[in-house]
């Protein structure tokens, strides 16, 4: 330990960071169990300096860990991981611990699990909060629940089987806003979920692994570059769609960067799908006429239910139908409930005019400028034929629509 000092003193930033991230583990493992020595041995031995590999495993660890939660992404089983072998030392047996599917993790580094966890012999499940940033907290909340028997006994069958046995489920972001990348195609395997950001290649390691990426999904509104290389250099692959196979670019990621481009990208075609029927919205026939109307119908092909959205400024768009090229438009440009969406020459007015308010879950409410009342399926009504409408909102299923890009 003295000569790892002396080599950060003497500004080797690698040697400091080593002294700094070992401390920091040995003493909240001490602060923890304070007393309750017998069961230090699992960190204890970790930072013993005359085991440096176990301690810098240690540290590399944590680090890596670490380096993903200051982005609040959501969890994984190398946080779970970490949790239990480094952050909670000896307080339980590592060997024996287990983790429900998913971990919930917040802003700032925090996450709430729940595990089935072996302390002094006997079994327990235990739910608590754990926060990377504070580690001490949330190792003192496990250790007081043990210790003082307030953790219920035995293991619940809900929870997954033993670290290092299987993978885990990654849980997806709350809010929709989340990418994740797969192992494997179809995806499959390991995973990794990241916001929005740059993510260099020390980001890969203790989940998917660096060139190891092969598939990935991508919410609508996000945009992904793929990087060949570490530092962001190298070839690049931009991808702005969920892909099953990244063929041109497999296992050949090593940092990537998520951008926000809105919830669509401009100058792209869409299909749009009513949430309450899972069907797709055309205008009539095919027709290319001015009034031509908007409706629901089950998924035929064509090109009259794709639509081309152009930038209308604030936040708006025109969208254009493929087949005729003409803008949807609130029929005569009323505020009033019921009025039917259809095709027109552009003329940019305000009813044709679309802001895209999200649910929070990948649907949208489409809502017209001019009257500030979103799409709606008339009646409600799960069948073909069925004409699109402005109406007050409600916020049911047949307001809400999912928008599809096309390849």
């Amino acid at each position: 330990m003295d000569s790892a000092k002396r080599s950060c003193k003497r500004g080797n930033v690698g040697k400091c960071l080593e002294v700094a991230g070992i401390e920091v583990a040995y003493n909240t493992a001490k602060v923890v169990l304070s007393g309750y020595k017998e069961t230090l041995n699992g960190l204890s031995k970790a930072v013993d300096w005359g085991q440096r590999e176990a301690a810098t495993t240690l540290l590399a660890a944590s680090r890596t860990i670490l380096d993903g939660f200051d982005q609040a992404t959501t969890g994984s089983l190398a946080a779970a991981k970490w949790i239990v072998d480094k952050g909670l030392g000896g307080v339980v047996d590592v060997k024996s611990a287990e983790f429900a599917g998913k971990l919930d993790v917040m802003k700032g580094g925090a996450v709430s699990m729940k595990a089935n966890v072996k302390f002094l012999d006997n079994n327990y499940n235990a739910g608590f909060a754990f926060n990377f940033t504070d580690p001490v907290s949330g190792s003192k909340a496990l250790a007081s629940m043990l210790l003082d028997n307030k953790a219920p006994k035995g293991y619940a069958a809900e929870f997954g089987a033993q670290i290092g046995q299987k993978n885990y489920d990654t849980p997806t972001s709350s809010n929709n806003s989340a990418v994740i990348l797969y192992q494997n195609f179809d995806f499959g395997g390991a995973s990794l979920t990241l916001a929005e950001g740059k993510h260099d290649v020390n980001t890969f390691y203790g989940s998917i692994g660096n060139d190891q990426l092969s598939s990935i999904r991508i919410p609508a509104g996000y945009k992904v570059t793929l990087y060949e290389h570490g530092g962001f250099q190298g070839r690049t692959q931009v991808l702005t769609t969920d892909m099953k196979a990244i063929n041109d670019f497999n296992d050949l990621t090593s940092s990537v960067v998520i951008e926000k481009i809105g919830p669509v990208q401009v100058g792209k075609y869409y299909k749009i799908q009513a949430r309450h029927s899972g069907k797709l919205l055309y205008i009539t026939g095919a027709n290319t006429t001015n009034g031509a109307t908007l409706v629901q119908y089950e998924d035929h092909g064509g090109s009259n239910n794709q639509f081309l959205f152009e930038d209308a400024g604030s936040g708006y768009y025109i969208l254009k139908a493929r087949h005729s090229g003409k803008a949807l438009d609130v029929k005569d440009g009323t505020a009033t409930d019921g009025q039917p969406i259809i095709q027109w020459d552009i003329h940019n007015g305000a009813n044709q005019q679309f802001r895209l308010d999200p649910t929070g879950d990948g649907y949208y409410f489409i809502v017209a400028k001019h009257s500030q009342k979103p799409w709606d399926v008339y009646g409600n009504s799960p069948d073909n034929n069925i004409s699109i409408i402005q109406w007050a909102k409600h916020g049911g299923g047949n307001q809400q629509f999912k928008l599809i890009p096309v390849d």
